[in-house]
């Protein structure tokens, strides 16, 4: 399972307004604008489901252990993902005794999540002095313009007691994200 990544960046040179409305005050406001991206689509990497347990037991008889039994599909339908549960839990059990590694040894049970992000930029650059060497600029930026939530962590540790019953609550669910939109202003001189 490969992942995809669009990302896209950019710079655009607002026309001027001034050459709609024919004035100096037309010029200062509206003129030298532009405006500035990034963005990114990506699919999330896959992620594998750890096994643990509430009695230590030592399935292998030597300390090492695959994971949890697998018996079926652990990714969700597109849509009906959430962040209560992001994959299909049911599907995993506790292996049977002694000797059994779990079937899911290849591991990359599920997808988790990717990113839908926007970084947007608007920036006018002045000529305060009227010397063409001295520059003021004005730049206000956002990052993750949109305020998309961007899942960041998701919880794979399946943990089962001795009657096979899965104790973990956060199990499967999304347990941190990205930081939300961040504002920023500034102003810049050049000379």
């Amino acid at each position: 399972m490969g992942s995809q990544v669009f990302n896209f960046e950019y710079v655009y040179a607002v026309p001027k307004g001034s050459n709609l409305i024919h004035s100096k005050a037309a010029a200062v406001a509206l003129d030298n604008w532009q405006i500035s991206g990034n963005t990114l689509f990506a699919n999330g990497p896959t992620q594998t489901v750890t096994l643990a347990t509430t009695d230590g037991f030592d399935f292998t008889g030597g300390g090492v252990s695959c994971g949890p039994d697998q018996n079926g599909n652990a990714n969700l339908p597109w849509g009906s993902r959430s962040i209560n549960q992001w994959f299909n839990t049911s599907v995993f059990q506790r292996p049977v005794g002694r000797g059994d590694y779990g079937n899911n040894c290849a591991g990359n049970q599920f997808r988790v999540p990717g990113f839908n992000n926007w970084n947007l930029g608007l920036f006018k650059e002045f000529h305060p002095l009227r010397d063409e060497k001295k520059i003021l600029q004005f730049r206000a930026e956002a990052f993750n313009a949109f305020n998309h939530t961007q899942f960041s962590t998701i919880n794979s540790a399946a943990t089962f007691n001795p009657a096979g019953q899965q104790t973990n609550a956060q199990f499967g669910k999304a347990t941190a994200a990205s930081p939300s939109r961040v504002l920023q202003l500034s102003l810049r001189i050049r000379f």
